[in-house]
């Protein structure tokens, strides 16, 4: 579940938001965070299904914690995605809806993990203290 809320700003390129604060999830002895200054589009929903899942809704803390995940690598791309499942239904999404983010990442990320270098990235980042905080 996550221990924190999320804190986002609106950067200048259209979808993207930056961390403004930590996001922490936890998980039994699991805990990943997401550190301030990480730059996510959220959930990564194709515009033409946009207006059958709210961006805006459960999806939100989710689709950090997911962008964090492909982007850092601290686990394979399929724990990625069925941590981004537990942590949908973790939000009171409905786990038939949850279903539906799963299998979309499922069929549609392999392309973003192929396509990208392992590890975090200064790219990932709005600031150099973000980057050189989350890659000690």
């Amino acid at each position: 579940m996550f221990s924190t809320p999320l804190r986002l700003e609106g950067l200048s390129e259209p979808d993207e938001w930056a961390v403004l604060a930590p996001v922490v999830w936890l998980e039994g002895q699991l805990r990943i965070e997401v550190p301030a200054g990480f730059v996510t589009d959220l959930a990564s929903i194709p515009r033409e299904l946009r207006g059958m899942f709210d961006v805006n809704g459960p999806a939100r803390r989710p689709g950090v914690l997911h962008d964090f995940l492909y982007c850092a690598r601290h686990i394979s791309r399929l724990e990625a995605d069925e941590l981004l499942y537990r942590a949908l239904v973790a939000e009171g999404m409905s786990e038939f809806t949850a279903k539906f983010y799963f299998f979309g990442v499922r069929a549609g990320g392999q392309v973003h993990w192929d396509t990208r270098a392992p590890g975090l990235h200064r790219g990932d980042f709005v600031s150099d203290e973000a980057f050189a905080a989350a890659t000690r």
